[in-house]
């Protein structure tokens, strides 16, 4: 097998085609990768939480949940290399590119999700009231918090966008624990702590291709890297993994 295993034929069209909407949406120019710096990660969680909610829509077979996690887990991996790669930054960055080419790549990289989700789980999979309100709930805070301070109304939601995923994905996580012995109540949890997560990095997938903030500086290094979401995201991961396989245990 070898190195094998880790060649995922889908998983390399996905995060293929997503660098090449992100190169797209700067005309191909030095900017392309430094919006692929910021987004390369995000994207490739992306692609994992499909994959995961494919598997778990469709495995009734616990003792194969580890080799779906693993094969889920590919898109995160690719994404970690591709940012090992453009982890340097150009010392120059030519202007921003027009609305029409951010707004093109924009459509093209929610075309390509879109259809990764729909063939796997179809797109109602991906579809949680919760998950939808813990996200809105979070940013209309924010939003709050801003006016309080007399702020612009979404002023920081860039920066915040990750931490509230990741909390929203931790969250489903605990509300795992209580009732992990019984796979049939997971669900929610399931859905609440995937797909807000999921949620909360399409919206900044949006705003960073659309609305560029002040990481487009030169020499600035993107605060979305392995430490700050990846890491986080592949310890929860694995620990719900984990909580699914034992809930299989006591059945």
């Amino acid at each position: 097998m070898g190195l094998t295993v880790l060649l995922n034929i889908e998983s390399l069209i996905f995060m293929g085609l997503s660098a090449l909407m992100i190169f797209f949406a700067q005309n191909f120019g030095s900017r392309s990768l430094v919006l692929l710096d910021d987004l390369v990660i995000p994207i490739g969680i992306i692609g994992t939480l499909i994959w995961m909610v494919m598997m778990l829509g469709s495995e009734s077979n616990p003792q194969a949940l580890p080799s779906g996690m693993f094969a889920a887990l590919t898109p995160t991996l690719y994404a970690l290399a591709i940012k090992s790669l453009v982890y340097d930054r150009p010392d120059f960055v030519e202007l921003d590119s027009g609305l029409l080419p951010r707004f093109a790549g924009l459509i093209g990289l929610l075309l390509i999700i879109g259809y990764s989700m729909e063939i796997t789980a179809g797109l109602f999979a991906f579809a949680d009231l919760t998950a939808f309100l813990f996200l809105v709930s979070a940013i209309v805070l924010i939003a709050i918090i801003n006016l309080i301070k007399e702020q612009p109304i979404l002023a920081g939601l860039q920066k915040r966008l990750m931490g509230i995923g990741l909390l929203g994905f931790l969250l489903g996580i605990a509300l795992m624990l209580p009732d992990f012995h019984d796979p049939k109540t997971l669900g929610p949890a399931v859905a609440l702590s995937y797909l807000s997560l999921m949620y909360a990095l399409l919206l900044l997938l949006i705003s960073r291709i659309l609305i560029p903030d002040e990481s487009w500086q030169d020499g600035v290094s993107s605060s979305i890297n392995w430490l700050t979401l990846g890491l986080p995201f592949l310890i929860g991961l694995t620990v719900s993994i984990s909580l699914l396989l034992a809930s299989h245990l006591y059945v």
